[in-house]
């Protein structure tokens, strides 16, 4: 016969799901009140530029954004999104569809996407199953979090990006972890931050101050 399960351990793993369980359910939430007027603004000046510049051919796209103080890497991404969903020029088309619902759809889709990464950075920094619940929480009801996850602009990319690059440091912040390991976090910090420069030349800041604060913990740690 199979040994018992220890009760402790029960209670970790149902303590566990219902964690899984309230992210999922603060994921829904973010995601059902990014959605709410979503697209029912017309677009603003900045955001007629995204949808402009997403509907020229790639070529024109990269030049005008050579001359711009933003990177081609949001617009691309925006473009390929929008000819996927029946706008390849950016223009509205005769069916009525709103262009501006799909066009935002793709901020709000990222502004959703930071919660759960927000959450397994929590957790990947041992601040506790609470406290990475509540940070995934505070993400999904942030007034600038729901502003700019129905904006189209590049706010919301660069923030997932900016999360994926802070949990790919976190191995090197515990010095704990295996060489593999070490360097699949180099791999994904590595993408992330071209990614992260690609999107808005801004992500620089985060950058040096993520490798200011590695190398401080090194340095720590080999002094000691």
């Amino acid at each position: 016969p199979q040994p018992a399960e220890p009760a402790m351990t029960r209670h970790v793993r149902v303590q566990r799901a219902a964690i899984r369980l309230f992210v999922a359910a603060v994921t829904l939430g973010a995601f059902a009140l990014r959605l709410i007027q979503l697209g029912v603004d017309s677009l603003w000046y900045d955001e007629t530029v995204s949808v402009y510049l997403a509907g020229q051919p790639v070529a024109e796209l990269i030049a005008h954004t050579a001359r711009d103080i933003h990177p081609p890497g949001y617009y691309l991404l925006l473009r390929a999104w929008l000819m996927s969903a029946g706008f390849p020029t950016g223009h509205a088309d005769a069916a009525g569809y709103r262009l501006e619902f799909m066009a935002g759809f793709l901020s709000l889709w990222l502004g959703v996407l930071l919660v759960p990464l927000t959450w397994q950075l929590a957790r990947r920094l041992r601040l506790g199953d609470t406290v990475a619940a509540l940070a995934a929480l505070l993400i999904a009801v942030s007034p600038f979090g729901v502003w700019y996850s129905q904006e189209v602009r590049m706010y919301t990319l660069g923030a997932c990006l900016a999360v994926v690059c802070l949990l790919a440091t976190v191995p090197f912040l515990l010095g704990d972890s295996s060489r593999r390991k070490l360097v699949r976090a180099s791999i994904l910090f590595a993408l992330a931050a071209a990614a992260g420069l690609f999107t808005l030349y801004y992500f620089a800041f985060l950058l040096v101050s993520v490798n200011l604060l590695a190398l401080i913990v090194l340095a720590t740690r080999w002094r000691k």
